[in-house]
């Protein structure tokens, strides 16, 4: 098979991620990926009790049910546990113990497990195991349109054989297939995420369109609206909307400024539908996501010592951090280190690039550094918990349409060609490497 046109390399990189997920889905245990019991049980919560349990609000039959079926599938072991007997019957006398810390129904808006549950409920799914199963091929479906989203963004902007590269540089990131087969709301909001990168880099590119705009706040409101990691999108989709307004204005084009008065229209129409239709989900997620600066920048002054090894976990499970275990499955230290040298030898690129950055560059760069902010300032400052690299996957496709743009600045043009094969040829050898060295031999 010659990838010699778009549908064609397309397919090759879809068929990827699939063989992947399909995978992943196989040989991942249940349970084992971060949080399922908890997402699980969150929408088992809302199918029994509806959407509006109080927080913190358990139901005994359930945790118990789910409790044996992680005994069942080894949850212990892998945590490096023995597992209890006799069982506990609550998760705070058993799981919550192991991760020291609260192991339950989560908080914030219910808008992803209300969509979840109304789906099992239609398809008529009951049996614990198998709803966690169909919240796993929801999160692969998300992880495939993510995909798509990265395509149709970077074909826009540099052309489809840049798109291949791209979409193929995320297709076999080991850690986005992990994400995207998780039954949590992580993919959604990545999903979410690339959506916001499509549609704000395209704004930018060019003239502003009702559509891009509607999409653009929509991804953005409904990001945050899953999940707090989704909460810069909303800030990004503000950037966006202004620096659009400044270039149609500063172009002086009748025509366009008339297109571009409808940014603030769209928003505004957007904002009010998300408003009317989810003001609780709204407000849930507002009080989740309550943040004091004072604290934050208090205890990054007095934690700023351990800083650097911080980011270096998020940077090492960015890459690669299958299961829950907390860091028990991990690759070799070179695995890391090859993964470290691509990211340095694009960061440099991105420097020496004699070409000036477009607006779609400054976007992505603006997004990865937002992210890895709100990673430090947020998780690290305000709720001081352990280091977590998929907090960054929001910015996943503006972060991988970065590595090519930085890697492709060190050949001349007419060597593209042999960029992308070495970029591709290196994300291969890792993603084969870890399902080889880390994952099959973890949980197969």
């Amino acid at each position: 098979m010659q990838l010699n046109s778009p549908h064609t390399a397309l397919g090759a990189v879809v068929l990827c991620f699939v063989v992947q997920a399909a995978l992943a889905l196989a040989v991942i245990p249940p349970w084992q990926n971060p949080d399922e019991p908890q997402h699980l049980v969150t929408v088992q919560m809302i199918l029994k009790y509806g959407r509006d349990f109080p927080p913190g609000a358990q139901d005994p039959l359930l945790e118990t049910a789910i409790i044996q079926s992680m005994a069942r599938h080894r949850w212990w072991d892998h945590y490096g546990h023995t597992t209890p007997d006799p069982l506990p019957t609550l998760f705070a006398e058993g799981p919550a113990k192991v991760i020291g810390g609260y192991f339950g129904p989560l908080g914030g808006s219910r808008l992803y497990y209300s969509g979840i549950a109304a789906f099992l409920r239609i398809a008529g799914i009951d049996d614990g195991v198998a709803q966690l199963y169909a919240m796993r091929a929801v999160s692969a479906f998300a992880g495939l349109l993510t995909i798509g989203c990265v395509w149709a963004a970077t074909r826009r902007l540099l052309g489809w054989q840049s798109a291949v590269v791209v979409s193929s540089l995320i297709a076999l990131h080991t850690q986005f297939v992990m994400a995207s087969t998780s039954a949590s709301p992580d993919a959604v909001v990545n999903l979410a995420g690339a959506v916001v990168w499509w549609q704000g880099s395209t704004l930018l590119a060019a003239a502003s369109t009702f559509r891009g705009v509607v999409l653009l706040w929509a991804a953005a409101i409904f990001g945050f609206l899953i999940r707090r990691s989704g909460a810069l999108l909303m800030l990004i989709a503000c950037v966006v909307s202004f620096a659009t307004l400044v270039s149609t204005f500063a172009r002086a084009d009748r025509r366009a400024i008339a297109k571009a008065l409808l940014v603030p229209a769209a928003a505004l129409l957007v904002a009010a539908i998300a408003l009317s239709v989810a003001d609780q989900e709204l407000t849930r997620g507002l009080e989740f996501s309550r943040f004091d600066p004072t604290v934050a920048a208090l205890t990054i002054e007095n934690r700023l010592p351990e800083l650097p090894s911080y980011l270096g976990v998020v940077f090492t499970t960015f890459w690669l951090m299958p299961g829950q275990g907390w860091l028990l499955h991990m690759a070799p230290s070179w695995w890391y280190g090859i993964a470290a040298i691509v990211m340095a030898v694009a960061a440099v690129g991105l420097l020496k690039s004699r070409t000036t950055p477009g607006p779609a560059v400054l976007l992505a760069m603006g997004m990865v550094m937002l992210q890895i902010a709100a990673v430090v300032v947020f998780q690290f400052g305000f709720l001081q918990v352990g280091a977590h690299g998929r907090y960054l996957f929001p910015a996943s496709a503006a972060v991988f349409f970065l590595v090519w743009y930085g890697w492709r600045a060190w050949f001349p043009r007419n060597l593209h060609a042999l960029a992308a094969v070495s970029l591709v040829t290196i994300m291969a050898v890792l993603n084969i490497t870890a399902w080889v060295l880390v994952v099959m031999p973890a949980f197969a």
